[in-house]
C-alpha cells in the first residue's frame, strides 16, 4: 500500500498550532466495503510517523458510540478520556412564541446585560475578550490528559482564519456588560455550506464573575433567533455536552435538545504505534 502526502507546510504549521503541544488530532475514515483489510491500521501508522515528525507524542480523535471507529479506536489501544452526550436539536420542533418566552423569563436576571452578534471573524475591539472566554472552556469538563489550550489574540485570529480556509459560515453571539464594556459569555455556531440543514454548536461559556445571570440561555436563544433570519434553512443543530456538564444540560433541555448518542475523546502514546 502506498501512501501520498498532500499538504503544504505553512497550512500544516497553521493547524498545528491551534492544538496543544504534544498532541496531534487523528481522523481514520475508511469506506466500508474496505474495512478488515488493514487500511486503517496503515493509515494510523503513517499519522504516527508524521506526529513523530512534528514533536508530537500523542493522538486524539473521537468516535461515536457503537460505531466501527469506536471499535477500531479500542483496538489500536487508545484509552477513552472523556465521555459526552451528543443533543440534537429539531428547530421545526420549536412552538411558535417559544423563544420569545424564554428571551423575557432571562430578562430579570439578565438586567445589565447587552447581546451583540457577528459574523466571520471577530471585531478587533472584540479579540481580548473572546480570547479570555475560550480559556474559560478550561472549566468545561475534559480528558484528564487533555491539556487546556493558552488562548490570545493571535489564536483566536489562527482560529477565524482555519474557518475561513474550510469555507464555514461562522456566527458568534455575545453578552456585554453594560457597565464596563467587558465581554461576559459567547457562544459560537458553524455553517457548513456542503451540508446546510445542519447548524454545529461549538463553544458556549460565561466568566466565572457573570455567572448566576442566566446568560447562558440568553446567548443560546439570541442564537437561534440569529439563526432565524440568517440560515433559515436549518432543520437541525449538534451540540455535545462533557455528562458532568450539568448547567449546560440543562440549557439545552430547556431549549429542546434530545440525546441522540454519545462521543468518545479517545487518546493513543504515538510510542504505542508501531
Amino acid at each position: 500500500m502506498r501512501i501520498e502526502r498532500f499538504d503544504a507546510a505553512s497550512d500544516l504549521a497553521a493547524v498545528s498550532a491551534l492544538y496543544d503541544v504534544y498532541r496531534a488530532a487523528l481522523s481514520v475514515l475508511v469506506a466500508p466495503d474496505r474495512r478488515r483489510a488493514g487500511t486503517g491500521t496503515a493509515l494510523l501508522r503513517h499519522a504516527a510517523a508524521h506526529a513523530r515528525a512534528l514533536g508530537r507524542t500523542a493522538l486524539t480523535c473521537e468516535t461515536l458510540a457503537g460505531t466501527p471507529g469506536d471499535r477500531f479506536a479500542l483496538a489500536s489501544g487508545a484509552a477513552v478520556q472523556l465521555t459526552e452526550a451528543r443533543r440534537t436539536l429539531d428547530v421545526s420542533a420549536i412552538p411558535p412564541g417559544y423563544l420569545g418566552e424564554l428571551h423575557a423569563s432571562v430578562k430579570a436576571a439578565a438586567a445589565g446585560y447587552a447581546v451583540l452578534d457577528w459574523s466571520g471573524p471577530a471585531p478587533e475591539a472584540c479579540l481580548g475578550g473572546v480570547a479570555r472566554l475560550n480559556q474559560v472552556m478550561g472549566d468545561a469538563p475534559h480528558g484528564a490528559e487533555e491539556e487546556v489550550l493558552r488562548w490570545d489574540a493571535a489564536r483566536v485570529r489562527e482560529v477565524d482564519q482555519l474557518h475561513l480556509v474550510m469555507g464555514l459560515r461562522h456566527y458568534s453571539v455575545a453578552a456585554r456588560e453594560e457597565a464596563t464594556g467587558e465581554l461576559a459569555g459567547l457562544t459560537e455556531l458553524a455553517v457548513d455550506p456542503a451540508d446546510p440543514k445542519w447548524g454545529h454548536q461549538e463553544m458556549t461559556a460565561v466568566a466565572r464573575a457573570h455567572r448566576g445571570h442566566r446568560l447562558g440561555l440568553l446567548l443560546k436563544v439570541a442564537m437561534l433567533e440569529l439563526l432565524a433570519e440568517r440560515e433559515p434553512q436549518i432543520q437541525r443543530i449538534l451540540t455535545y455536552n462533557g455528562e458532568s456538564n450539568n448547567h449546560m444540560i440543562a440549557v439545552n433541555e430547556a431549549l429542546g435538545y434530545q440525546v441522540s448518542g454519545r462521543l468518545r475523546s479517545w487518546l493513543l502514546p504515538v510510542a504505542a504505534v508501531p
